[in-house]
């Protein structure tokens, strides 16, 4: 076999691992409507939720990543940090996506403490909660309905803000990073 045919295959083979690595692409709308009703299941309080269905050391979780998307900070936090990490995320594609990431580091043993959830924040956030109970919460690039007509749709307004600080602990803090 000439060197020539043996290059042209190796340049085909690493490709073809490139194309295999490469993030899928997901048809997922940027936007969903935060004040309809969701098909997800959630908690009917705090004290009914079973951790180890989400960990497997059984903790609950203590930081949480509002709108964690594809949950690629989710995934970073839980790499540098011991805690559970919860990330929650209203678009059901992105949440598959992410779990799937979870999964196969699981199946290395890694991540044993992240997870996503498919949730409204805006509605059941606090079902999953008790007082106190966060070291920190991250919020990464909200959409700010800028209009007058949409602004209740806000996941930062004075009674989400009012919220957050129930859920964490005294003297602890919310991570918002935003484009404005």
């Amino acid at each position: 076999m000439s060197s020539e045919h043996q290059i042209t295959e190796h340049l085909h083979d690493s490709i073809i691992k490139k194309k295999k690595s490469i993030k899928p692409f997901h048809r997922v709308h940027a936007h969903r409507n935060p004040l309809a009703d969701s098909p997800s299941t959630n908690p009917i309080t705090p004290q009914s939720l079973d951790w180890k269905l989400y960990f497997p050391n059984g903790k609950p979780a203590e930081m949480l990543d509002i709108g964690c998307g594809w949950g690629g900070l989710v995934r970073e936090v839980g790499i540098i940090q011991e805690k559970n990490v919860l990330g929650m995320e209203i678009r059901d594609p992105a949440v598959q996506y992410g779990l799937e990431k979870i999964q196969t580091a699981r199946e290395k043993n890694e991540l044993m403490n992240v997870w996503i959830i498919q949730c409204n924040c805006m509605k059941y956030v606090d079902n999953y909660f008790v007082k106190g109970q966060l070291l920190k919460i991250f919020i990464t690039f909200p959409d700010p309905h800028f209009k007058n007509s949409v602004k209740r749709r806000r996941i930062i307004n004075p009674h989400f803000a009012a919220m957050y600080v129930y859920l964490l602990k005294p003297g602890e803090g919310c991570c918002i990073q935003h484009l404005m």
